[in-house]
C-alpha cells in the first residue's frame, strides 16, 4: 500500500477520498464534547473541585490529535487535488488526441481524392496506362 507521507496507507486514503469534502469539512470543523466517565463522572456529581491528576496528559493528547487531524485534513485536500489535476490533464491529453485523429483523417481524405483525380485525368489523357505519380 502507498504510505501518503503522514502514516496512512492508501487504501485509507481512497476510501476517505469517497467521503464527500463538505461532509469531512463538517465533521472536522465540530468541537468534540467530553463526556464525563468513571471517576470523573462521581467527582463531578459530588461536587468535589479537585484537578485532574491527568490534565496536561489528556490536553496533550487533544493538542496531538488535533496536530494529526489537521495533517489529515491536509492529506485528504492535497488527494482531492491531485486527482482533480489528474483527471484535468487525462481529458487534456484525451482532448488533443482526438484532434490529431481529425487531423490524420483529413489528411488521408485529401490524399485520397487527388489519387482518384489522378486516376481519372491519367485514364482520360494518358491512355497509356501509367498512373500518373503528385509531387509528394
Amino acid at each position: 500500500m502507498a504510505d501518503f507521507g503522514g502514516g496512512i496507507p492508501g487504501q485509507f486514503v481512497s476510501e476517505l477520498s469517497s467521503i464527500p469534502k463538505a461532509v469531512v469539512e463538517t465533521i472536522t470543523s465540530a468541537t468534540p464534547t467530553p463526556t464525563p466517565v468513571g471517576s470523573e463522572q462521581a467527582a463531578a456529581e459530588k461536587g468535589q473541585s479537585q484537578a485532574d491528576p491527568l490534565a496536561d496528559l489528556k490536553q496533550q493528547k487533544a493538542a496531538a490529535a488535533a496536530r494529526r487531524l489537521s495533517e489529515v485534513r491536509q492529506e485528504l485536500q492535497d488527494f482531492f487535488e491531485s486527482s482533480k489535476r489528474q483527471k484535468e490533464q487525462m481529458e487534456t491529453a484525451m482532448e488533443e488526441q482526438k484532434k490529431e485523429e481529425e487531423a490524420q483523417i483529413k489528411k488521408s481524405k485529401k490524399k485520397q481524392e487527388e489519387q482518384e483525380v489522378l486516376q481519372r485525368l491519367s485514364s482520360q489523357y494518358g491512355g497509356t496506362g501509367e498512373v500518373v505519380k503528385s509531387g509528394n
